[in-house]
């Protein structure tokens, strides 16, 4: 007889949507988009209101309230489903799911708090529109917002006790996509209907009573409207409310569905009311801010007006362009995403590797290329006004694209040779063109598409530009660029003209010949029918040529010959040249070509087997962790991020699926060649495992947080966040200084920039990972995920010394060489040595990350430490790590004993030259300037210099000693150095002071 274990399982696994199991990867693009429009569109609101100082009015202090609710709940939601879907992340701990679970229902509370205030709020400006202001003051407003916000966690607080009190003794299955409540609860194997009745009478409660609240809003509401004189009255006053009731409806509907299903709708598929409540938790963020920037005037004039606050002054090109906008970046994404599908059918479908496939791939590539070198600039020129780009980026840009044309026109006129072969001498179609001499024809293409056009790159970069600065054009076209010289230019206007007739002149005349014999070859077939089938294979390849050549020659020879052609005619001409032909090429090859479209139809499928396979991968690694061989566990892995050194068992099991998905391909090939492609696909079955086996490394490791301190760890990671956030928000704030004062651009702040990049970057690598182990109990890291965390840990800090030692100069040659210091530190002299830096700690920290990879991993798996430190991971390893230790001496020794003997010579040399100065004063203000600096030092290298040395010698030193100076190490430096250089640098107090009063006196300003 089985016995119950009530011992709570430590995490829970979440099946998403149970039926629905292979639509999961399709599912999440929608779920992805309206995630991304929910964050975008609330932003906005909160940006727009925050902003506008007519919209500071209590409908809309309501509505950001919304937005702000909307957005904790599809976050707290939604990533994890798209982990899920895409990634297979099933597995969420208790806790992590308890608190998602707290998230869900006590902010669906809150909203329905927040849509009964908005209620009252209509039923005010309505009914007593003269008092609106008086009864819903600020103070007022704060207080509603305030009691709905703890009356939704009130209530929700005791159902997550609840919850977190019973035993679950039997699956850890949830058939849900996140931790709703009676999913949750499904899974007891106690007593549960204290959960139901509480559940049942908190949401009756807070839905009924707000619904019947809203109720009685719209009921006087109605009565006021009808009270009014003209029917025009009334329209008017009653649409205000029009927003308010379509969020309330779509907010309502499926959230009373959604509970009463998962309680009595046990007729209905599981898979439908998941999908319900999922789209629950997805439509209203997504849905409310379009439907109150839709229908409310204010908002919608505050987002559009950076699109057209700039028509008057800039005219009709600013009108067209904005016209223009989305027309473009639709036209640019399709084209980019057909044409990567038509790249992975001819990848991936053996049907189609033959020669006029590589053929239309070239084409595939080359369209990516040229619509990629121009459209992302002109949707920044468009959207964002940034007009501006440097003049190398110009001649690139210029380069990429005139090259890019030459070679699409190579490509075409060795597409048409591929079609006279094909219909001319069909028998020897495949010895003509091998796959080696398709490869030369493509090389040829490149070869000749760089050397016609890089002397005209060169010939224009030489020129002299003295006049005006602007482009009359949306990208770096030649001729355009070539107006604005004040030189002779004739010779690269000749070069011009004489290279594009040349390549094109030669192309389309060669076209012209193939075409020619493949006509009189097409006339010597003896039926219609054969006739009209053989010349329809050329069908697809004679629209793109007309639709590459047409517009391309009339763009250059409108150009070159410009009179009496409108400016923005040439220049839409120009930018439909680039747009049109990788949008619809692979359109009309995926229309007028089957195997193109029967490609297309298996790749879905195919792309499921590959999902299918990365999911096995995922349950071998973990069944087999005990007794995979080293080698096995990291092919495993390997293979599945789209690497080609898969391990022989999946790849057996991943070819036999392939090989039932597109079987049919073989049927049509000869003997020889399907028992060549049989042999492709079958390998070797994988060797029985044998128990003697030792994985090289684990999945997974498991941190610890803070050995002998678990007890208090979640207490501990309350001053850990907020010092967390004191860093980014300081480093945040000085880097924004130093970047919006012009009299801050100076050698000093631009190393103080830097450091507060590295500072950054340090504590952001490892605190947000620390405070989920120790408040959500998420241990859990991946293998390779950890060996990323130890190399930017141990790279930038690196890094960081490196910038140290760089102020330490800056701080001599201010102080030694005063006169000089500008032209000794220069803006290249300051990037050569940041540059430097970065490179030096890459290079010197890459070696750790590689021999860590390549050890072996046959103990236990978890990390006496809160981050993944080099030491505390190799202390994990079964075999010799005398290299890993020697070589972390030798690197900490070089980089800190380097850079701490040119600090000392540094302050040496400042320390006598300040002496020197004749002044008690002259010499108290000339070394004031260093105090930050020395500060900054200090609180560097000593805690950083006792968790390396404790780490390898401190044996006697209690261990949750070292690690909590190793979590300091990583977050004092960056909560203190904005602190200290803000306190002690003059400038920058000033300037922070500055805004601060601005913002104050905006403020006080405000009606």
């Amino acid at each position: 007889m089985l016995h119950c274990n009530h011992s709570n399982p430590t995490a829970f696994i979440l099946m998403g949507i149970p039926g629905l199991e292979s639509a999961h990867f399709w599912l999440a693009f929608p779920f992805c988009s309206m995630y991304l429009i929910a964050l975008l569109g609330n932003v906005t609101i909160l940006s727009v209101v925050k902003r506008e100082p007519s919209l500071h009015l209590p409908m809309y202090y309501f509505l950001c309230m919304l937005a702000t609710i909307d957005l904790v709940l599809c976050t707290s939601t939604v990533p994890k489903i798209l982990g899920i879907f895409w990634f297979h992340l099933h597995t969420i701990g208790i806790k992590a799911c308890v608190v998602q679970m707290f998230f869900i229902h006590g902010f669906s509370a809150v909203e329905s708090g927040v849509l009964l205030a908005m209620a009252f709020d209509r039923y005010v400006a309505i009914c007593a529109p003269l008092r609106y202001t008086t009864i819903l003051t600020s103070s007022v407003i704060a207080k509603i917002g305030w009691a709905a916000f703890m009356r939704g966690i009130g209530f929700m607080t005791p159902l997550t006790c609840l919850v977190s009190r019973l035993p679950f003794c039997g699956s850890n299955v949830i058939a849900h996509s996140y931790c709703e409540h009676m999913a949750v609860v499904k899974l007891a194997c106690g007593d549960t209907t204290p959960n139901n009745i509480y559940g049942i009478t908190a949401a009756t409660f807070v839905v009924g009573s707000d619904s019947i609240f809203i109720a009685i809003s719209y009921g006087l509401i109605l009565r006021a409207v009808m009270g009014l004189s003209s029917k025009e009255a009334r329209l008017k006053s009653f649409g205000t409310c029009g927003s308010h009731i379509c969020v309330i409806l779509l907010f309502y509907t499926p959230g009373l569905f959604s509970f009463y299903t998962q309680r009595w709708g046990h007729s209905i598929p599981t898979y439908v009311h998941i999908l319900l409540a999922d789209l629950y938790l997805l439509v209203p963020p997504m849905l409310n801010p379009i439907i109150y920037g839709m229908k409310t005037r204010q908002i919608r004039e505050q987002v559009l007006r950076p699109f057209f606050h700039q028509t008057h002054q800039a005219g009709s090109s600013i009108w067209f362009a904005t016209m223009c906008k989305g027309v473009l970046d639709w036209m640019n994404h399709t084209g980019l995403l057909r044409n990567c599908a038509l790249l992975f059918a001819i990848r991936f479908d053996y049907n189609l590797h033959n020669p006029m496939f590589y053929f239309l791939g070239m084409l595939g590539v080359i369209d990516v290329v040229m619509a990629t070198s121009t459209v992302p600039k002109m949707l920044d020129i468009f959207w964002m006004g940034s007009q501006k780009i440097d003049i190398n980026a110009c001649f690139i840009q210029m380069f990429l694209i005139h090259s890019v044309t030459a070679m699409e026109s190579g490509v075409l006129l060795a597409m048409a040779f591929d079609r006279y072969v094909a219909i001319s001498h069909p028998l020897k179609y495949e010895t003509i063109l091998t796959t080696q001499r398709v490869a030369q024809i493509g090389l040829a293409i490149l070869t000749r598409g760089i050397l016609f056009m890089a002397p005209l790159s060169w010939m224009v970069r030489r020129l002299p530009y003295c006049a005006s600065r602007w482009i009359p054009h949306s990208y770096c076209e030649h001729m355009a660029v070539m107006k604005l010289a004040c030189a002779d230019s004739a010779a690269s206007h000749v070069y011009t003209m004489a290279g594009s007739t040349l390549i094109v002149g030669s192309d389309v005349a060669f076209i012209a010949i193939s075409y020619g014999l493949v006509l009189r070859a097409v006339k010597k077939l003896s039926e219609k029918a054969e006739q009209l089938k053989a010349f329809s294979t050329c069908s697809s390849h004679i629209c793109v040529m007309l639709l590459y050549y047409l517009p391309g020659m009339a763009s250059i020879y409108i150009q070159g010959f410009p009179h009496g052609t409108p400016p923005h005619i040439q220049v839409l001409l120009a930018d439909l040249y680039l747009i049109l032909p990788p949008m619809l090429n692979p359109i009309i090859y995926s229309i007028r070509m089957k195997q193109v479209r029967k490609a297309l139809c298996r790749i879905f499928p195919l792309i499921d087997v590959y999902l299918s396979g990365f999911r096995m991968a995922i349950r071998r690694s973990k069944a087999m962790e005990s007794r995979m061989p080293d080698s096995m566990m990291e092919k495993v892995w390997m293979k599945y991020i789209w690497t080609r050194q898969a391990s022989k068992g999946i790849r057996r099991w991943l070819n036999q699926k392939t090989l039932s998905m597109v079987g049919k391909v073989a049927e049509d090939k000869p003997r020889s060649e399907r028992a060549s492609m049989e042999r492709k696909y079958k390998q070797p079955a994988m060797a029985p495992p044998n128990a003697s086996w030792t994985p090289s490394h684990p999945a997974s490791f498991l941190l610890v947080g803070i050995p002998g301190l678990e007890w208090v760890q979640g207490w501990i990671g309350i001053p850990f966040c907020l010092m967390y956030i004191a860093a980014a928000l300081g480093n945040s704030t000085v880097l924004y200084i130093i970047k919006t004062e012009p009299s801050l651009h100076e050698p000093m702040y631009l190393f103080l920039a830097m450091l507060a990049i590295t500072d950054l970057v340090l504590s952001t690598s490892t605190v947000p990972k620390m405070l989920s182990v120790f408040w959500l109990g998420s241990r859990a890291i991946g293998f390779h995920a950890c060996l990323a965390q130890m190399f930017f840990i141990h790279a930038f800090s690196s890094v960081e010394s490196g910038v140290l030692m760089a102020m330490a100069l800056d701080r001599y040659v201010a102080i030694c060489f005063p006169l000089r210091h500008s032209t000794i530190l220069s803006l290249s002299v300051i990037g050569k040595l940041g540059g430097f830096i970065l490179l030096r700690g890459v290079v010197l920290i890459s070696p750790f990350s590689f021999l860590a990879s390549r050890l072996p991993y046959c103990h236990h798996r978890s990390i006496a430490h809160s981050y993944c430190e080099h030491m505390a991971v190799v202390k994990l390893v079964c075999g010799n790590a005398r290299t890993n230790t020697v070589y972390g001496l030798f690197v900490a020794f070089i980089v800190v004993g380097f850079d701490v003997a040119i600090i000392a010579a540094s302050y040496t040399l400042i320390l006598r030259a300040v002496l020197k100065l004749p002044s008690n004063e002259a010499r108290r203000k000339a070394f004031g300037t260093c105090a930050s600096h020395i500060c900054v030092i200090l609180s560097f290298y000593i805690p950083a210099l006792f968790t390396f040395l404790t780490h390898r010698f401190g044996h006697n030193v209690p261990h949750h000693v070292h690690i909590m100076v190793a979590i300091l190490y990583l977050l004092v430096p960056p909560t203190l150095n904005p602190i200290v250089y803000g306190v002690k640098t003059k400038t920058i107090r000033d300037r922070v002071l500055t805004v601060f009063l601005i913002l104050g006196r905006q403020k006080r300003l405000l009606p």
